[in-house]
């Protein structure tokens, strides 16, 4: 499914970037607006199987609400997972180890 995602929004992003008059070849995308800038940062972390943060996303010590924080991912940061799990509410959770490792939820990645 993550592969199946990841060629969706490659995609979406070389079709958007062609739109602003960018040019897109694979995976790299190349733009002169701002906002073509940050989704080629989108781009470089779906190529490398990441999620990229939709806001700032809390990083918990376990897959849940109820785990304490115990660090951030900013808006715009790219989140590799190196494991899964699907809450009660069917939420799923991915773990990271880099930065400061911890479980993020996926309502605030894509």
């Amino acid at each position: 499914m993550k592969t199946y995602l990841h060629m969706r929004v490659t995609s979406l992003v070389a079709a958007t970037l062609m739109g602003l008059s960018g040019v897109c070849v694979g995976n790299v995308a190349f733009a002169a607006t701002p906002k073509a800038s940050a989704q080629l940062q989108t781009s470089k972390c779906d190529s490398i199987g990441g999620w990229t943060a939709t806001s700032k996303a809390n990083v918990r010590r376990g897959p849940g609400l109820d785990y304490a924080i115990t660090g951030t991912v900013r808006n715009g940061g790219c989140v590799v997972a190196t494991n899964w799990f699907y809450d009660s509410r069917g939420v799923l959770w991915i773990y990271k180890t880099s930065g400061t490792p911890g479980w993020v939820s996926t309502r605030n990645l894509r």
